[in-house]
Formats: structure tokens, C-alpha cells, sequence
């Protein structure tokens, strides 16, 4: 029943607490949560106008990061530098000072923001600022710069932590590792969506890349002022951390956001008996936490323990009986079981929140074909079908269901 885009996917954290195999669940949720963005920077936008009057705003828009959906045998985002994580909105709207409707296609970076808002209201950026001002490039098209630089502390190639850094041209996008490490290289003329790795191929040309790495890695340090302590109250440094924006260099060994991300890491590496352990830690932590107790008990599904996660997953649906994602891994973990009727009451209740929902809908077609139950099979799977026409678990489940008819 799981979709096969997913099937050598390596699974953030999201889908390994929701346990739905279904690549366009997260696309459309992703899609969802794009547009309850844009309505709500739209009601933002309307009290900001009406607050400044005749005096219009400047306004700068900007994405954190982009989103994987298994391009690259991922899904999620933070530690991997292709395109789709990289690539950002970024929009800036002044009437008086920027012409509508531009859109320069040259290659910028986020730390370019700072020094082009401070120029364009007449304020010197800082000595030690790294980026540059696009300013040249919005009144007269000057290009800011020959490459652009990013990075992640959370490199895919090793799952311990390494950074990974990227240095990309007009033309080319070379990888590196920790010391320079020539990683993957891409000519992106001939390959913009990076399927084709060249690097054994085009060394000579990762070489001046690797300069241009290190010459940035170089300038990196920032200010020699040292750490400025800031001070915050609890609540917000709760959020903080749990949004992975606050660590340490020494974490505490009873941090529950630290126990949590190696409980995620340990799930990735398919060691579900050290995930339940250091989950059940957290949940002490943090006992009232629903996303920490719905992943332990995908953590204790990984583990075969299916008991013990119906025991967390029936308190869940007590507390909060139309959350779809806990229902589906209630019925998954009954239908682990045996509980074949217990399992179809849960998605049932899934689909009565979520009827557009595509997994429930082949899960339990397949229930009620295992049950000898093919009108009701017959009922879902014609609902899958028009969700999702092109599945291939969908023609799989109508094989089966013909084969039950013969």
C-alpha cells in the first residue's frame, strides 16, 4: 500500500510520526499550508498599509529554506543543498524606490538583504556585514556577484552532523565536505534538476570552486566582538529549541530536544529500540506532548511492538478523536494484529476528518478485500481512483479486486 516514490526514501521525521506512505498527502498538505501563508501575509499586508497610510511600506519577503519531496531521495528539508531546499522566494516592494514587477534572474544570497534594505534607506551597513547590496542590481541590472554560497550542518552524505557546503556559478553547482571534499558537481546548463553527478568527470572545474570555498569559508567568522548574550524567558526559548533554533555545544543529557533529534537519528538508521528509548525519556520530559507520544509509537511500530503503541495511540484518539494522522496509525498497528475490524473502524474515523485522504482510502480497500468484503472494497477503491487515477498501488488493488470477482 505504501507509495512506491517512498519506497528508498529517506523519511523526516513528519512522515516517520504520522506514518502515512503517501508522497501526495505531503505535497498537498505542503500546498495547504502555502496558501494559509499567503492568506494570512495578505491580512498582515492590509493592517500594515492601513496603519502607515500615505506613507507606503517597505516590505521584504523572504523564505527560510525550500522543501524536498523525494527529488533526491528525501523528504523534508536541512541537510541537503539541492535546488528545490536552496531556492527561495524573495521579494521586496517599495513603490518608491523599486519598479513593479522586476524580476532579476542573477544569482543573490540572504546576507545580500541587510546591506540593500540599509542602502536603500540611506543607513552604511556594518564593517563586518557578509553580504552585498543589490541596489546596483535593481536600478541598473549590474550583476551582485559570480557565485553564491550555502550550507548545512546537517549533511545527508554522513548522518553524524557534517557540514556540506555549495559554491554555485551561473553554469555549475559543485558539493563539498568537511576540508574541501569534492562531493557531487552539476553543470546545470545541461542538468538544472542535479540528476547527473560529474565530478569524476569535470574535476578541473570543482578546483577553482574549491578556492572560491575556502576564500568565503575564510571571511565567515563575523564579528571579533565575541558571543553577545541575549537574555530570553522560558517559553520562548521552549520554541526556539523545539523549532531546532537554540543548542549547545555541550547539550544536557536530560535536553528533551536534543533526546528527541537522536531518537529521530536513530529512527533514520532503522535502530527503533534505541529511538523508543530515548523517546520514552522525552515523554517524561514532556508527558502532555502529543507529536513526542505519536512518535513513540511509530518508534515502538519500527520496533514491532504494536501493543504498546495501541496503548499510546487509543490515549491519543481520547484526548483528540479527529486527528487523521494518529487514527491511520492506529489502524496500521491493529492491522498488525489481527484486528482487522478495529483497524477499519480507525480509518473509517480517519476519513470522516479526512476524506480526501488517499492512504486510508487504499488501506482499506485492501482490509475489506482481505475480509471477502469486495462491495466495500469496490466503494474505497473507487474513490482512490478518482483521487489519485495514475496510482500504481491503485491498479495493483483493482488486479486484486478482479481476481476476487473471477
Amino acid at each position: 500500500i505504501r507509495d512506491e516514490r517512498l519506497r528508498d526514501v529517506l523519511m523526516s521525521p513528519e512522515i516517520l510520526v504520522q506514518g502515512i506512505y503517501d508522497l501526495d498527502y505531503y505535497i498537498a498538505a505542503y500546498d495547504a499550508e502555502i496558501m494559509y501563508t499567503d492568506q494570512e501575509i495578505g491580512r498582515l499586508m492590509r493592517a500594515v498599509e492601513t496603519a502607515c497610510g500615505d506613507e507606503p511600506p517597505f516590505t521584504v519577503f523572504v523564505g527560510d529554506h525550500g522543501e524536498s519531496f523525494a527529488e533526491h531521495g528525501r523528504v523534508g528539508h536541512g541537510m541537503e543543498l539541492y535546488e528545490e531546499s536552496i531556492a527561495i522566494p524573495f521579494i521586496m516592494h517599495q513603490p518608491e524606490l523599486l519598479r513593479a514587477g522586476g524580476r532579476p534572474d542573477d544569482l543573490v544570497e540572504t546576507v545580500d538583504i541587510l546591506p540593500t534594505v540599509l542602502e536603500f534607506v540611506g543607513l552604511a551597513a556594518p564593517g563586518d556585514v557578509q553580504g552585498g547590496s543589490l541596489v546596483p542590481l535593481l536600478r541598473d541590472g549590474t550583476p551582485p556577484k559570480d557565485a553564491v554560497f550555502s550550507e548545512t550542518l546537517k549533511g545527508r552524505q554522513v548522518l553524524q552532523g557534517d557540514e556540506i557546503y555549495a559554491i554555485q556559478t551561473d553554469r555549475w553547482k559543485a558539493v563539498f565536505g568537511p576540508g574541501s571534499r569534492l562531493l557531487e558537481l552539476y553543470d546545470l546548463e545541461k542538468d538544472p534538476v542535479e540528476k547527473a553527478n560529474v565530478a569524476a568527470e569535470e574535476a578541473d572545474v570543482a578546483r577553482p570552486l574549491a578556492a572560491l570555498l575556502e576564500a568565503r569559508l575564510s571571511t565567515a567568522g563575523g564579528s571579533d566582538d565575541g558571543d553577545v548574550a541575549v537574555a530570553i524567558d522560558p517559553e520562548t526559548e521552549a520554541q526556539l529549541r523545539a523549532l531546532g533554533y537554540v543548542g549547545g555545544d555541550a547539550p544536557r543529557a536530560d535536553d528533551a530536544w536534543t533526546l528527541q533529534q537522536e531518537a529521530y537519528e536513530a529512527m533514520l538508521k532503522g535502530d527503533a529500540a534505541t529511538s523508543v528509548a530515548k523517546l520514552e525519556r522525552v515523554a517524561e520530559l514532556a508527558p502532555d506532548d502529543a507529536s513526542v507520544m505519536s512518535l513513540l509509537a511509530r518508534a515502538h511500530m519500527l520496533n514491532n511492538d504494536f501493543a504498546a503503541a495501541i496503548e499510546i495511540l487509543e490515549k491519543l484518539t481520547a484526548v483528540d478523536p479527529r486527528d487523521a494522522s494518529v487514527l491511520i496509525s492506529l489502524a496500521e498497528a491493529k492491522r498488525e494484529l489481527g484486528d482487522a475490524g478495529g483497524a477499519t473502524r480507525a480509518l473509517e474515523s480517519a476519513l470522516s476528518v479526512a476524506p480526501g485522504s488517499l492512504y486510508p482510502r487504499l488501506l482499506l480497500t485492501a482490509l475489506y478485500l482481505d475480509g471477502g468484503d469486495t462491495e466495500a472494497a469496490r466503494r474505497h477503491l473507487a474513490v482512490a481512483e478518482r483521487l489519485a487515477p495514475h496510482d500504481r498501488r491503485v491498479e495493483q488493488l483493482k488486479k486484486a479486486l478482479l481476481g476476487r470477482d473471477g
